[in-house]
């Protein structure tokens, strides 16, 4: 697709196990430009770390693309992770 521009990552933080997303409040955390040489690439792997992430919660992603002329896709289905890893504010003691 050579005028795919980029993606719009959302998070909400779910209160409710298996809540719905449409009960679910989404704030967009990053966006991903992609540049001439990602956009004509045939295989493409696009990355995200979210390293705003407490332990303990269960977080919920889900991502929009959009075009150099600023077309947005439907959001994807939604992703769910939990962190269970420490904080990443918090360092290991050594």
């Amino acid at each position: 697709m050579p005028d795919l521009d980029g993606f719009m990552i959302s998070r909400a933080v779910e209160a409710l196990k298996n809540a719905s997303p449409d009960e679910l409040i989404f704030e967009h955390i990053a966006t991903i430009h992609l540049d001439d040489r990602a956009r004509f690439d045939k295989v493409r792997k696009v990355t995200f770390d979210d390293r705003d992430v407490v332990a303990g919660y269960v977080y919920v992603y889900r991502v929009t693309a959009f075009t150099l002329d600023r077309y947005f896709s439907i959001p994807s289905p939604v992703a769910r992770a939990r962190w269970s890893g420490p904080s990443p504010a918090t360092k290991p003691k050594e």
